[in-house]
């Protein structure tokens, strides 16, 4: 799932990169070449959502893997494995 999480996020950040490029590129394009300055507006405006979703995407992937480690490591023990696979174990009594 965390996968999809970061491709939904990046889609989602492809699109509105996609329209903030043609709400500050259409005029000047509509005069002909574009300036330098028009890209680093693209730039500088495009740059923080950028950054925040790639940081975000990045401590979800560790809290992830934090997450996976954890549940490894709390795996019942072989003796439990072996009462929940043969049912007459629990027969026996305690102590």
């Amino acid at each position: 799932m965390p996968c999809l999480q970061s491709a939904v996020s990046g889609i989602n950040l492809a699109i509105s990169g996609r329209r903030c490029r043609r709400n500050i590129l259409a005029g000047p394009l509509s005069r002909g070449p574009v300036a330098i300055e028009d890209l680093q507006r693209v730039q500088r405006r495009r740059q923080l959502p950028t950054r925040i979703i790639q940081t975000l995407s990045l401590h979800s992937e560790s809290i992830d893997r934090a997450h996976s480690r954890v549940e490894i490591t709390n795996r019942r023990p072989w003796p439990m494995k072996l009462f929940e696979k043969f049912r007459i174990l629990r027969r026996i009594p305690p102590g």
